[in-house]
């Protein structure tokens, strides 16, 4: 099939995007020798399930994995699964089967205890399977317990379309994707394995399963391609693709939405995501429309904003310096963008809900202003202890070892490009990447999309490393004014608590210097293998690639500075280099302040009491001068409105060219305004208990 040129601008212009979007922003010794010597792995008979170990031996430090089966109404007894060597036991850890355990310098025999399930428990027995394993985690729980199953073909099998089901009794029920909820029943769960012939055959089923838009089982024939045939490029392209596509439907992820964000509709497949057909039974009322002569109008309640002092609700124009009543009719339309957040108990007290929702027919339905009260309630209501487990659970569930497993595949892939149909593309949700009816991939288009997750990635890590812990429970309140502040505990006052404080002391912060690192590396390899590329790539798109060698360049030297705590130059470039120099440049950054621990902590940029770290220094203003430090609660009364100031020393010392060299302080004033003195006396009184 020809190339048509617009393939190649297509793919010119995301280069050059995510490579301009970036340009911002072994150890040694003598080992111990180990033994070649194999040792033997049994299993010791047991009654009530079965357990199995893979592989039978192996030598020392091998990794052998248990794969635990309980039958029906039984379940591992806890602590009782080891292995022996002789007399002597070990356990073998970890919450999740199967369970792993590292081969010492003997042979082993592993031994497992099963018990009955309690009352009102009930089990996950896994069938007698050939060609492939399955496990589920949990093995067993209460009705409405959410089953994850990890389904493991053996090489050259896939798991066969519609065969993944669970059973009780004569009722047999299929499994989408890889999670179900547990009945009020024992179950089994069930399934069949193909021997695959070529990748070919399981890449045309995982089309055929994508355009359908059965997304799980389009990702479990690509993957079994990959899994089957490892050095097939076509089974590496379309197995990454997929594998990036459902990362944000994951279990993980999914969990993460529903308990961390409250959004409670979240789909529970990829399809559910991708066709949008979720949010079609959410409905928005709106307070404002167009009216009959395309006017813009907008909705006036009678008791907050009053259009030239008229006191009728309904809906207004302006025009001609004033305004026109247009209707006194609330009107109500459907809409498609209401995410189905869940609505807290307490919020529902709340003047922002009460004002923002109205009935329609039989339906409730809310005004489009809602949705970021939502937003923000369920991240009080499900996050009551801040936001470091909201940014963990990102971090992990979106970019976990997905990103790994898919930069192991193409790293192993050669030059050759796929041309993978844009309806593929499309029900991968990654149409706005490609535009092209037909697209071209290979290892360029895959880092690309790699080095642009990665930089989230770091950026969140970079997030991480600074402690979003804080008492919110406080803002659970029927009213959000002023008097909120009377329901501050004084220990969740930013300052006094660990708010925005350095979180791990570096940790974090030394990850994501690696993860911008590997970013750089993946955009880098892209440039060299597009422009390296003849035989792919026609001379006049690796001409206009070669127009960013000077951006290479630069994120060549960004990677020196992040990796040896330098200073990094942003400024204009052009031709084949770029010269990390203070001349012309634009902004300074010194990767060594921007990673040290601490650097951008709130105790390093707030202007605090005295010699305490934990009070800030309140400001008074009136007449328009600069601020007059306030002593005691009685002075607050002296001055029109009370502030803070920020220290901009340790920003200065990150980011240079930006903040002028005789500022060091920036006042309340400068930001435009501060508390009014009845709210600053209250949080004064707060800061000093």
């Amino acid at each position: 099939m020809k190339k048509s040129k617009k393939n190649y601008l297509t793919r010119t212009a995301v280069l050059g995007l995510a490579l301009g979007a970036l340009v911002f922003f072994a150890c040694g010794g003598d080992e111990e020798k180990p033994s070649d010597s194999s040792y033997t792995v049994s299993v010791e008979t047991t009654s009530n399930g079965t357990i199995d170990a893979t592989p039978k031996s192996g030598k020392e430090g091998t990794v052998i994995t248990v794969t635990v089966n309980p039958a029906e109404g039984y379940v591992l007894k806890a602590e009782s699964l080891v292995y022996k060597i002789g007399a002597n036991t070990t356990p073998i850890g970890g919450s999740s089967n199967p369970y792993t355990f590292n081969l010492p310098a003997s042979n082993v025999t592993i031994k497992g205890e099963f018990e009955k399930v309690p009352q009102g428990t009930y089990t996950v027995t896994i069938a007698q399977l050939t060609h492939g394993t399955i496990t589920a985690n949990p093995q067993s729980g209460q009705q409405g317990t959410t089953i994850t199953l990890t389904v493991t073909p053996e090489d050259g099998y896939f798991l066969k379309e519609d065969t993944l089901k669970y059973t009780y009794g004569s009722t047999n029920t299929p499994i989408s994707g890889r999670t179900f909820v547990l009945p009020a029943q024992n179950v089994t769960v069930s399934a069949q394995f193909d021997e695959a012939e070529n990748a070919n055959t399981l890449i045309s089923a995982g089309i055929d399963s994508l355009l359908d838009q059965k997304i799980d089982s389009a990702v479990g024939y690509f993957d079994a391609a990959y899994g089957a045939f490892p050095k097939d490029d076509k089974a590496i392209v379309y197995s990454s693709l997929a594998k990036l596509a459902s990362i944000p439907v994951s279990t993980e992820f999914r969990s993460l939405v529903s308990n961390r964000l409250g959004i409670t509709n979240y789909p529970a497949t990829i399809n559910g995501l991708i066709s949008g057909d979720w949010l079609e039974d959410y409905y928005e009322m709106v307070e404002w429309y167009y009216d009959d002569k395309e006017n813009w109008v907008s909705w006036y309640d009678g008791e907050g904003w009053k259009p030239n002092g008229y006191t009728v609700p309904g809906y207004y124009y302006w025009g001609s310096e004033s305004y026109t009543l247009v209707s006194t009719t609330p009107k109500y339309e459907k809409g498609g963008s209401f995410l189905g957040f869940s609505v807290p108990d307490w919020f529902t007290n709340n003047n922002a809900y009460k004002d923002n929702i109205g009935i329609v027919g039989d339906k409730t339905v809310y005004t489009i202003a809602l949705q970021p009260f939502l937003l923000f309630a369920n991240l009080l209501d499900k996050n009551t202890n801040g936001l470091n487990e909201l940014l963990d659970g990102v971090v992990t569930s979106v970019f976990g070892a997905s990103l790994d497993e898919v930069e192991a595949r193409i790293n192993t892939l050669g030059t050759n490009t796929i041309d993978v149909d844009g309806r593929i593309i499309e029900a991968l949700g990654m149409d706005e990447l490609f535009e092209s009816k037909t697209v071209y991939i290979g290892k360029a288009e895959i880092s690309l999309i790699l080095a642009s997750m990665r930089v989230v990635k770091a950026s969140l890590e970079f997030l991480q490393a600074y402690d979003w812990s804080t008492d919110l429970v406080f803002l659970k309140t029927a009213s959000w004014n002023e008097d909120i502040i009377d329901d501050i505990p004084p220990t969740s006052l930013p300052l006094k608590s660990n708010f925005l404080k350095s979180r791990d002391n570096g940790a974090t912060l030394a990850t994501a210097k690696n993860d911008y690192s590997k970013a750089i590396d993946s955009m880098v390899a892209a440039y060299d293998t597009i422009i390296g590329d003849t035989r792919n790539y026609p001379p006049a798109a690796i001409d206009q690639i070669k127009e960013f060698e000077w951006i290479k360049d630069g994120l060549s030297k960004l990677k020196t500075a992040i990796n040896d705590n330098g200073m990094f130059y942003v400024k204009e470039g052009s031709g084949s280099t770029y010269n990390n120099t203070a001349t012309d440049a634009l902004v300074s950054i010194d990767m060594g302040k921007l990673f040290t621990a601490g650097q951008l902590a709130i105790t390093n940029l707030v202007v605090t009491e005295g010699g305490s770290s934990t009070i800030p220094q309140f400001y008074g203003y009136k007449n328009g001068d600069q601020g007059t430090a306030i002593t005691a609660q009685d002075k607050i009364k002296d001055y029109e409105y009370i502030g803070f100031k920020l220290k901009l020393d340790n920003v200065k010392q990150v980011i240079g060219n930006v903040i002028p060299d005789n500022i060091n302080e920036l006042s309340s004033a400068d930001l435009g305004g501060g508390f009014n003195i009845d709210i600053a006396e209250k949080i004064y009184v707060k800061y000093h208990q």
